[in-house]
């Protein structure tokens, strides 16, 4: 069984996670200036492609438990 954690933590001890300390890094050192952040032609904006981005690679990175 993994890791449980409780429903509701602290701001703090949740950025104290290494997960989280670990895709911090990788995207304080990713440069995203070259992608639009949102659609700017014809439609809807639609969702950020910056996150869409960083989704993308939280899906492509293994869970190292």
């Amino acid at each position: 069984m993994r890791n449980h954690l409780p429903l509701f933590l602290a701001y703090d001890k949740v950025r104290a996670l290494p997960i989280v300390r670990k895709y911090e890094k990788i995207f304080g050192e990713l440069d995203l200036s070259r992608i639009p952040e949102f659609n700017r032609g014809i439609g809807a904006n639609g969702n950020s492609q910056h996150a869409l981005v960083r989704a993308f690679l939280i899906r492509l990175i293994p869970d190292p438990l």
